[in-house]
């Protein structure tokens, strides 16, 4: 597999992203309250589907060993902080809504984001961070960012992350489907930005993405 064959369909959905929230800022512009410094979005709990992991693997390797070394020290604290997520979610494990209302107020710093409060791989940031501050629509139901201007009655549009979301299944199946000893119906897992940062792409598929003996 060559996974730069699939970074170009992913670099259209990303551009797709940062199309509309320009769209919105420039129609919107006293809603849109992003702004440098502002880290809420850098303290949201999400998965990354496989090709989102492995392009942000790519742009990490690119760093200066002491700016990687910071990062990973940062990746050990978010990983400690999502196990005691987890022990928390296994009090709900009976209660899916109860449980996705925890993962929806639950803050875990992602380790890209400096003392600073600036993201290290900004240009290369998942998805999800690029349209955190508009008016989403994911699984189903209208979200807004707290810290926006924006109401929840669906007057101003929304950008519809299920439909990007399962643009990102499509692309990662296809990774999959391109390796002879994986299981493309595996595509569905997500993985931490703390799990992408620290393992190789193919490490990643080998322990999580092969088939079942």
């Amino acid at each position: 597999m060559n996974i730069h064959d699939f970074f170009d369909p992913y670099e259209d959905l990303l551009a797709a992203a940062d199309t509309a929230f320009e769209e919105m800022s420039k129609a919107h512009p006293g809603r849109v309250l992003c702004r440098r410094g502002c880290d809420d979005c850098c303290h949201a709990v999400f998965g990354l589907f496989l090709v989102e992991a492995a392009y942000l693997q790519e742009a990490f390797a690119t760093l200066d060993d002491s700016v990687r070394s910071g990062i990973l020290a940062r990746c050990d604290t978010a990983d400690e902080d999502a196990r005691r997520l987890e022990e928390k979610l296994r009090v709900y494990r009976h209660d899916p809504a109860e449980a996705a209302r925890v993962m929806t107020t639950e803050r875990i710093r992602c380790p890209l984001l400096t003392e600073e409060k600036d993201c290290v791989l900004y240009h290369a940031r998942p998805l999800t961070c690029r349209v955190y501050g508009i008016p989403t629509h994911i699984q189903g139901a209208l979200r807004v960012c707290g810290k926006s201007g924006f109401s929840a009655d669906g007057r101003f549009g929304a950008f519809n992350l299920d439909l990007a979301q399962r643009r990102l299944l499509e692309i990662s199946t296809g990774m999959l489907e391109d390796i002879e000893e994986a299981d493309a119906g595996k595509a569905s897992l997500l993985f931490s930005v703390s799990k992408s940062l620290k393992s190789p792409v193919y490490d990643i598929i080998e322990e999580n993405c092969l088939k079942d003996d």
